[in-house]
């Protein structure tokens, strides 16, 4: 089926830049010698876009649903255009794209929308994948925390259980003279814990102490120690545990680290390491988050400091991965917004 679109047509289309309604087979674009936008418009059809003045013409594709009406099932159209150009045949192929029938080509995106489409995708891309991880970095820190608190809180139960209520943890380790080492604290954790928790491995001694050494988060100046006893639980956290005294002249201290990403290089306080104690009062042994007399705008501000470990009023310095444990733990597992250590 051949339509021609005559002079007069076309000069007024060229000249105007105008719809013309005398066509109704085809929806044609193109770009006339002139570099004027002409378009030849059908009561049915979607635009089929026309290229390169008369002489070179190239399709960017149609859904072949959208040509039915205009086509009524012809499987080739032709479209004459005046001298000094040739008749153009266009075939509808499977998938509902259009090719030109003579040159054969399929006709696709160009390069430039390609291009630009792949550019706005890596914008949207980097604007947003850093949040998300961030929030999944964050609920997984959350979950983990919880978790192996929850462990070590059933362990001290169990234990206390089978020992009796408040018993000293420290016993065992009470005659071995001097203050911290990691074999003191290995033989409570060993002796007391040890049997109601899953371990997956513990740590040798070098491996112990890289897994220990952490940074505060607005410093560069490292907290390492040689004394405790580290361990992997199954859930993928570590600990590291101490048993014994700080000085001679002070009361015995259990304490412990949770790691909550151990693979890490630089583990940051407050945000891969959480400092925990267990106590002994007169209602029995818990896990206790220290200085609960502490405001959580107080809280938050020990956690965010730049110093490693806090000099406290009762003589003694406390790690600040003390204080951020004990502000999520307060604010019920969750990291807040205005939580200092960022992720």
């Amino acid at each position: 089926m051949t339509h021609g679109i005559n002079e007069q047509d076309l000069e007024s289309i060229k000249n105007n830049n105008i719809f013309s309604t005398h066509h109704n087979d085809c929806l044609c674009h193109y770009e006339s010698e002139r570099s004027e936008d002409v378009v030849i418009p059908c009561k049915f059809c979607k635009v089929l876009r026309l290229r390169r003045s008369f002489h070179s013409l190239a399709m960017t594709g149609v859904n072949v649903n959208t040509l039915a009406p205009c086509g009524r099932g012809l499987e080739i159209q032709k479209i004459n255009f005046p001298s000094p150009t040739t008749s153009i045949e266009w075939e509808r192929v499977p998938g509902g794209r259009v090719r030109e029938g003579r040159g054969g080509k399929k006709v696709a995106f160009t390069l430039a929308e390609v291009l630009i489409t792949i550019g706005i995708i890596g914008i949207v891309a980097a604007m947003t994948i850093p949040s998300l991880m961030t929030k999944i970095y964050k609920h997984q820190t959350e979950s983990r925390l919880k978790d192996s608190f929850a462990i070590m809180a059933n362990a001290v139960k169990l234990a206390e259980e089978e020992q009796g209520v408040g018993f000293d943890m420290t016993d065992v380790v009470k005659n071995m003279g001097g203050t911290w080492s990691p074999q003191k604290s290995a033989k409570v954790f060993d002796t007391y814990l040890a049997p109601h928790l899953k371990i997956n491995f513990k740590y040798n001694q070098d491996e112990c102490e890289k897994l220990i050494k952490y940074y505060p988060a607005n410093g560069d100046t490292p907290y390492t120690d040689s004394n405790g006893a580290c361990y992997s639980f199954m859930n993928g956290t570590s600990i590291a545990f101490w048993a014994g005294k700080m000085a001679s002249d002070v009361s015995m201290r259990i304490t412990f680290f949770i790691y909550t990403s151990p693979t890490k290089v630089k583990k940051i306080a407050g945000r891969d390491v959480f400092g925990f104690s267990i106590v002994n009062n007169e209602n029995g042994l818990f896990i206790a988050s220290q200085y609960p007399e502490l405001t959580r705008d107080e809280l938050k501000t020990k956690c965010g400091a730049d110093n490693g470990r806090i000099a406290m009023n009762d003589g003694l310095t406390t790690g600040i991965s003390h204080f951020c444990a004990a502000l999520i733990r307060r604010d019920g597992w969750k990291i807040m917004d205005d939580y200092p250590v960022k992720f």
